[in-house]
């Protein structure tokens, strides 16, 4: 009886050190993934703040972007597309997020938001971009406006089957 009461209390002792070491990992995990959530969401660097969405539209009226880009949601512009027939469709369905910041180097370096395979439809031969530079037409609170307003016509959707996708190209 002894020799059964002495592996009880055993099996009672290992199940307990083993729920105490259950708790403890859960408990890590939760800390770990608290501390990198805050080290993304503290990480230093440039930041720029949001924008207005509806000044965002007032610039991309004011700036003529609508003469090369389509917004989805949006019917017209107050400026009519060029008739090269280019057309850069800005938001919609997406299968992945994107981020204010992708917005903004978008606006400022469009060549680095293009897939490699379909850049050659959106740059000139010598590789600088169709689009415009604006860094001197464009004030910092228009980019911001302009971003903001856009980041308001991107919806994430989640495909039954996996998807590669980038931006700009089939």
């Amino acid at each position: 009886m002894e020799v059964g009461m002495e592996m009880t209390k055993k099996d009672n002792r290992t199940t307990s050190a083993t729920v105490v070491l259950g708790v403890l990992l859960i408990l890590s995990v939760f800390i770990n993934i608290v501390v990198i959530w805050q080290t993304i969401a503290n990480e230093p660097g440039f930041r720029i703040p949001a924008g207005d969405a509806g000044k965002g539209l007032q610039a991309f009226n004011e700036l003529r972007c609508a003469q090369c880009h389509t917004v989805a949601g949006i019917d017209s512009f107050s400026v009519e597309p060029y008739e090269d027939g280019l057309v850069v469709p800005l938001g919609g369905q997406v299968y992945r997020v994107k981020t204010y910041g992708e917005l903004i180097t978008a606006i400022i370096h469009p060549s680095e938001s293009i897939r490699p395979d379909v850049l050659q439809l959106y740059d000139m031969p010598d590789g600088k971009s169709l689009m415009p530079d604006y860094s001197e037409a464009m004030t910092t609170g228009q980019l911001m406006d302009i971003a903001t307003f856009l980041e308001g016509h991107y919806h994430v959707s989640i495909p039954e089957y996996p998807v590669t996708y980038s931006p700009y190209g089939p």
